[in-house]
């Protein structure tokens, strides 16, 4: 029994020694090590070469899990190879290659190694786990369907489009983990299902598009580095959980693109020293979210591209500005509430388009101020403050460049704050403005039309100190002694002359007499009307005064006068060819002295005899008459090319052959029937002519000129020859 009872432990040992290295070499074999002793270093992945290191020996790749540690390399994928897992220990590995194709319920790639290039297409069929530090994917045409989920903390770079795989299906969806940072690279465009979770960030390396579907289920950072992200695909931005979208401070440019925002009220943050946010897409941010703009670590700017954006925005920071700009050429709108707080923010047009802000502009018990573009920050275009019943922030606001339109129907545009305009900046409309008003500008009453501008309390006019069109005030004058006006009764307001000696209006062309109000008060005015000139008055106006009647500034101006003429003009004839330049004109009677020119002395009459031509009769007084039009009779003698090609034509028809020299040798051999047709003879400085019936009549034009002066010869009459005929054919000519 003893005996017995040894055999059977010895046995039970041994089978115990088996199974302990059984499980010992099954641990062994899945995983091996790079390098022939486990050390790393580069060389060639392939299935029959033994640089793999099994804990004991050097083997062959055998499919299972590999690691790379120790010293770090490049290694080449030959073909396809079947693995597990990847990890690595060391940094700054190189994979390149050839396919790695993942088998295996839950394979990974892993490693506290930094700084990983997976340089090689990559296959799974059952997703991926990507955990560790910082892993660069660069291979393409990689097909991985499943979840691809980015473990907390993770680090992973994207440097080809197709590396992660081509699928932009939830169920082949991008997790990003908690704390976990997902980097592109400059050009990449990523067409994958994003989900993320936690606190993650999406990097932007250089300028790159995430061009798939965007879910953020946590607080989710875009790091620009001073570079753009475009997100293309529909982005629930704050459509789940507690997502919010903060931009960090930096700078770069996140743009929205046709992007299809989430419903429920979670915040979309941005700040950063020159960090924008582009919205492309009118619920870019959602239909609830609110927009966070700025904080205590810096500025940022929401850029407007051609949309309505209706969500509210709250500012918030130290003494830097934020800034809600259009970049559209047309324009943009901004109908949300925006809760100005302390802070001042900058509204602007970066373009000649229009910003609309018709939210409600507000700091609540704060003291906001609104800035219209800056020196540095400038406003190319048009803010139009156009809530109806204006805005109810307490601060001031500034014209700094461009044009600010107000076109508020109650209340005030511009809060109760005071307002000025800066030399060349404009303020323009026919809204309502309850604060002070200082005018360094443009002034424009109205706005492409005629209408009224209305300020409460004083309004300040600083001229300039030579006319400049920087500081005109522009003014229309209409119909019906209708212009644009400067209202100023309400609140028994003023108007004040500020420094200054030129306060000029640019009535902008306007053509319209009339007795016009410019600007009406209900206080006093330290001006007088001799303060005032203008600029830009039509041509058809006299010119006109300024005068203040009781608590007005009125502007008065008569059409001009047009000229009659009871006696029209004389003019000089001329010969067939010649230009109306080479015609006089006499005579004639005005109502007032002045000159008679041809409209166009340019013009050659196409046909001999009597031509009415255009004259233009110009006034010496042109300040209080204008021009008028008349005719003049010119007589055109001889003939013109057409009637001379026509005779041409005829004596061809009938056998006339050209040619001075046949005509002279073989006289008897031509019919020749008009004085037109003999002209093809002429040769220079020669004229032979037809005799007529009984006898034939030589006519020479003579010019004349006084100055010698080029083109100023004149008509001075014709010398004329009568000879009798003697044959039945004569040619006669000017004597070479």
């Amino acid at each position: 029994m003893l005996f017995l009872g040894m055999i059977k432990n010895k046995i039970l040992a041994t089978a115990i020694l088996t199974l302990v290295a059984v499980l010992f070499s099954s641990s062994v074999q899945a995983q091996l090590n790079w390098g022939v002793t486990g050390t790393g270093g580069s060389g060639t992945w392939d299935g029959s070469t033994a640089n793999w290191f099994n804990g004991s020996s050097a083997v062959a790749w055998d499919s299972t899990s590999a690691a790379f540690g120790g010293t770090a390399g490049t290694v080449t994928v030959s073909g396809t190879q079947n693995l597990t897992g990847l990890s690595f220990t060391s940094n700054y590995n190189t994979i390149q290659g050839g396919t790695l194709n993942f088998t295996g319920a839950t394979p990974t790639i892993s490693g506290s190694g930094a700084g990983q290039s997976i340089n090689s297409t990559l296959v799974s069929s059952t997703g991926l786990t990507i955990s560790g530090a910082s892993k660069n994917f660069g291979g393409d045409n990689s097909s991985l369907t499943g979840v691809i989920d980015v473990a907390s903390s993770a680090i992973v770079r994207i440097a080809n489009n197709n590396a992660l795989g081509t699928s932009s299906d939830i169920a082949d969806k991008i997790n990003l983990g908690a704390s976990s940072i997902l980097q592109l690279n400059s050009g990449i465009n990523l067409n994958k299902y994003i989900v993320t979770t936690g606190l993650s960030t999406i990097e932007s390396v250089g300028n790159s598009t995430l061009s798939g579907n965007l879910s953020l289920g946590g607080t989710t950072l875009f790091q620009l580095d001073g570079n753009s992200l475009t997100l293309t695909g529909n982005a629930g931005l704050g459509s789940t959980g507690s997502s919010v979208m903060t931009m960090p401070g930096g700078t770069g440019r996140l743009i929205l693109d046709a992007v299809s925002g989430g419903s429920t009220a979670y915040g979309f943050f941005i700040r950063g020293s020159d960090v924008t946010v582009q919205a492309n897409n009118n619920t870019a941010f959602g239909t609830a979210a609110n927009i966070n703009l700025g904080d205590a670590a810096g500025k940022g700017t929401l850029a407007l591209n051609g949309v309505t954006i209706a969500n509210n925005a709250f500012l918030a920071g130290a003494a830097s500005s934020r800034t809600i700009e259009n970049m559209s050429a047309a324009s943009s709108t901004y109908s949300g509430q925006v809760f100005l707080g302390d802070f001042s923010t900058i509204l602007r047009s970066t373009t000649a388009g229009t910003l609309n802000v018709s939210g409600n502009l507000r700091d609540d018990a704060g003291t906001a101020a609104i800035e219209i573009g800056t020196s540095t920050s400038v406003n190319s275009g048009t803010v139009n403050l156009s809530r109806a019943s204006g805005n109810a922030y307490d601060g001031t606001t500034t014209v700094n460049s461009g044009t600010l339109l107000v076109s508020n129907t109650s209340g005030s545009a511009t809060g109760t704050g005071a307002v000025s305009v800066e030399s060349g900046a404009k303020l323009a409309g026919t809204g309502i403005i309850a604060g002070t008003l200082s005018v360094n500008g443009i002034l424009a009453a109205g706005n492409d039309s005629v209408g009224t501008l209305t300020v409460q309390p004083a309004v300040t006019w600083n001229g300039a100190t030579l006319a400049s069109a920087a500081t005109d005030w522009q003014f229309d004058l209409g119909t019906a002694n209708a212009s644009d006006m400067l209202d100023i009764t309400g609140g028994n307001g003023d108007l004040l002359k500020g420094t200054g000696s030129v306060f000029r209006f640019d009535f902008q062309g306007s053509t319209n007499p009339g007795t016009f109000t410019l600007v009406q008060w209900a206080g006093t005015t330290t001006f007088t009307s001799a303060n005032f000139s203008y600029t830009n008055l039509g041509a058809g106006l006299k010119p006109g005064i300024f005068q203040i009647v009781g608590s007005s500034l009125q502007f008065v101006t008569a059409a001009k006068e047009t000229p009659i003429i009871s006696v029209l003009p004389l003019a000089q004839q001329i010969t067939a060819g010649q230009s109306l330049a080479r015609s006089a004109l006499t005579g004639g009677t005005p109502s007032t002295p002045g000159t008679f020119t041809f409209t166009d002395p340019s013009i050659v009459p196409s046909t001999t005899g009597n031509y009415t031509a255009a004259v233009t009769f110009t006034p010496n007084d042109l300040v209080n008459y204008t021009t008028a039009t008349t005719t003049a009779i010119v007589t055109v003698i001889g003939y013109t090319q057409a009637e001379y090609e026509a005779n041409y034509a005829a004596g061809q028809a009938a056998g006339f052959t050209a040619g001075e020299n046949s005509v002279i040798a073989n006289p008897g051999t031509y019919s020749l029937y008009t004085a037109a047709s003999i002209q093809d003879l002429k040769s220079a400085g020669q004229l032979m002519i037809q005799a007529g019936a009984t006898s034939v009549t030589l006519t020479l034009p003579i010019s004349k000129n006084s100055t010698l002066a080029p083109n100023s010869w004149v008509p001075a009459g014709n010398l004329q020859l009568i000879l009798d005929k003697t044959a039945n054919k004569e040619f006669y000519r000017l004597s070479p």
